[in-house]
């Protein structure tokens, strides 16, 4: 990626896989490329589903939870993601994990 341009047409999918790949050992440092990239970048639910499934599978619920609040603002009426909202709740409480951080946002489903 150190020579590429961030219009390059591969540059956003090795970014991302970027970020799947912090996932599992950096949760907050991918959260912070992941939401860095949804600023400059054009990305779809599925992508925001992809990285908050990687962070969960890691237990990274406080970056899964930013990464989720960012997806209500950019997909409101978006059913897939109160989908995710759902999983990451049912998740949290199955761990009993109760006092991650909640952004406003996603308050009306987690």
């Amino acid at each position: 990626m150190a020579g590429m341009e961030a219009t390059d047409g591969c540059y956003l999918g090795l970014v991302l896989g970027k970020c799947e790949a912090l996932a599992s050992t950096d949760g907050s440092h991918a959260r912070d490329l992941f939401l860095a990239t949804a600023t400059s970048h054009g990305l779809t639910v599925h992508d925001y589903s992809q990285i908050v499934s990687r962070l969960m599978r890691v237990r990274a619920f406080d970056p899964a939870i930013d990464i989720l609040g960012q997806a209500a603002k950019a997909f409101p009426d978006d059913p897939k993601v109160e989908h995710m909202g759902q999983v990451v709740r049912a998740a949290r409480e199955k761990t009993g994990d109760t006092d991650a951080h909640v952004p406003r946002c996603c308050l009306s489903y987690l």
